[in-house]
């Protein structure tokens, strides 16, 4: 983008726009071209690889899934569910703590959310259920770099994904050749740099260089004699 350490970079609104306009193959092609780099600096080898998988939240709410079969909501799911069991036109305060008590288990072959059809039925980290999307990184165990990428999931999602893949890709090869790998710890060197050609500066107008031949000592001026006498002799013999 051309911009120095010290200029603001684009509002976010600005780059998500930007990355909406874009197609998904596009940022593919970005990625392969920073895994070329990758390989031409040796930060790649491919002997040893290791699969990272993570899961990513979906904007979208577990309250709102259907059946896939018939479309019913989860509500009239479980309202049903206690008609067949005698007990007819239950209550929201009726329907809850019968849910909890039963056995069950929503499956994604079963259950789908109608506005986001990609998202699945996911036990996160936590231990909350919620509609999430999985991604996958196939790593170098040697050098940490991100062979593969894969989202399963919107595209929308995928595209930043593996723009930040290729960021870190850039913050290895910059790590490698200048000690450094964020543009925070490029601007502290900077800085470090600036702060050591001040103090020089500062060093030199306090104490200036004198630049000239130095006035030679009484020892060195006898050397000296001696050396030129020396040199006399051997001529004339």
């Amino acid at each position: 983008m051309g911009l120095s350490l010290e200029e603001p970079t684009p509002d976010h609104s600005t780059r998500s726009k930007t990355r909406r306009r874009l197609s998904p193959g596009t940022h593919k092609a970005v990625f392969r071209w920073v895994l070329k780099l990758l390989v031409r600096e040796g930060l790649l080898s491919g002997k040893n690889l290791g699969v990272d998988a993570t899961t990513l939240e979906a904007n979208a709410a577990l309250k709102a899934i259907v059946r896939r079969d018939h479309g019913a909501s989860y509500d009239e799911y479980v309202a049903q569910r206690m008609a067949n069991e005698g007990l007819e036109e239950p209550t929201a305060a009726q329907r809850q703590p019968w849910d909890r008590r039963r056995k069950k288990r929503v499956s994604n072959r079963e259950w789908v959310n109608p506005h986001d059809p990609e998202a699945r039925i996911t036990n996160l980290k936590d231990g909350r259920t919620h509609l999430a999307y999985k991604a996958e990184h196939a790593v170098d165990l040697d050098t940490g770099g991100l062979r593969r990428v894969h989202l399963r999931g919107k595209d929308n999602i995928a595209k930043p994904l593996l723009i930040h893949a290729a960021a870190f890709h850039l913050s290895l090869i910059l790590r490698q050749v200048l000690g450094v790998g964020t543009a925070r710890q490029a601007a502290d060197l900077l800085a470090a740099l600036r702060f050591c050609i001040l103090r020089l500066m500062d060093t030199a107008n306090r104490a200036p260089l004198v630049v000239g031949t130095p006035c030679p000592t009484a020892r060195t001026a006898r050397l000296r004699r001696c050396h030129h006498r020396l040199l006399r002799r051997h001529h004339v013999s």
